[in-house]
């Protein structure tokens, strides 16, 4: 089994281990409490920012290529899925990030833009799954993407190649009706692409704000 999907997999019986105790309070809360119950299909959007790194080393050069891009940038997400079980949602990600005038540490690269507009785009997509804790509507999700870079001046770019990695979100909503809130939440991304010949390695953190509705 690949690393990824075993962490991904251990990470969902955690989630659930988390709010066992949570159950039995959800069961039993009072008819006048204004929780709102996740048992439908949802989309969610959420806007981050925060920091970016990329790095990447190629042993098949003769001078084994290695260097790190790194920069701080946005990250847009767009969520949407369904819940098999209350409060409980399988849902498809989709991100969308960049970060503008990265700096890099491959001289090639520096001289060669010479203090240019230079900036380091995101793609990704994947499966998730995420777990409100009610009444306080905090909730934890975790997604196993797949994505990729590119490192853009002008007409030159830099693709790298396709990632496999974990998209971990905490956060919590204020639901203003059954069916739409607002939120904060703290991301935490990483991807890597290992190959006998390159290896890459790609991370996220950020903290932004979100909207959801319940449909």
């Amino acid at each position: 089994m690949k690393p990824y999907i075993f962490v991904f997999l251990m990470s969902l019986l955690l989630l659930n281990a988390v709010n066992i105790s949570y159950s039995q309070d959800t069961i039993n809360t009072d008819s006048n409490n204004t929780q709102n119950i996740h048992d439908s299909f949802f989309v969610r959007s959420l806007f981050y920012f925060g920091y970016k790194h990329l790095s990447k080393s190629h042993s098949g050069d003769d001078d084994g290529e290695e260097y790190k891009i790194d920069g701080y940038g946005y990250n847009a997400r767009f969520q949407f899925g369904f819940a098999p079980v209350v409060n409980n949602y399988i849902f498809f990600d989709f991100g969308y990030g960049f970060a503008l005038d990265p700096d890099t540490d491959k001289e090639n690269i520096k001289q060669y833009f010479n203090d240019a507009d230079t900036a380091l785009y995101t793609y990704d997509f994947g499966l998730g799954y995420c777990r409100y804790i009610n009444p306080s509507d905090v909730y934890f999700s975790l997604s196993i993407l797949t994505s990729r870079n590119d490192y853009i001046y002008s007409d030159y770019k830099i693709h790298y190649d396709w990632c496999i990695g974990l998209a971990f979100t905490v956060g919590k909503e204020w639901w203003f009706s059954d069916n739409f809130g607002l939120g904060v939440s703290v991301l935490g991304r990483i991807s890597v692409h290992d190959s006998k010949f390159t290896n890459i390695t790609d991370y996220y953190a950020g903290i932004g704000i979100s909207a959801a509705c319940d449909l």
